[in-house]
């Protein structure tokens, strides 16, 4: 059902659901609630292709494009590969 995107006015995206405290998404700034709309970019159209993109990124680092109320924003999520 993507009824919450016309509500939140944009067109793509996965919804933030929860952060963990101390995770490398905290530490970048997203909160529960923000929208993700572009992992570098690359439109996020759904969880699995969120995970997907992650994934295939060999940097420790990547720019999110997050949609928090009204506002549109670019964040670096900075994490340590194994």
């Amino acid at each position: 059902d993507d009824d919450w995107r016309e509500v939140l006015g944009v067109k793509q995206g996965v919804i933030v659901n929860e952060v963990a405290s101390g995770s490398s998404a905290a530490q970048a700034g997203l909160k529960g609630g923000d929208v993700l709309g572009a992992v570098g970019t690359a439109p996020v159209v759904s969880p699995v292709a969120l995970v997907q993109l992650l994934g295939m990124t060999e940097a420790q680092e990547v720019a999110l494009t997050v949609v928090r109320g009204k506002d549109r924003k670019t964040i670096t999520l900075r994490w340590g590969r194994r």
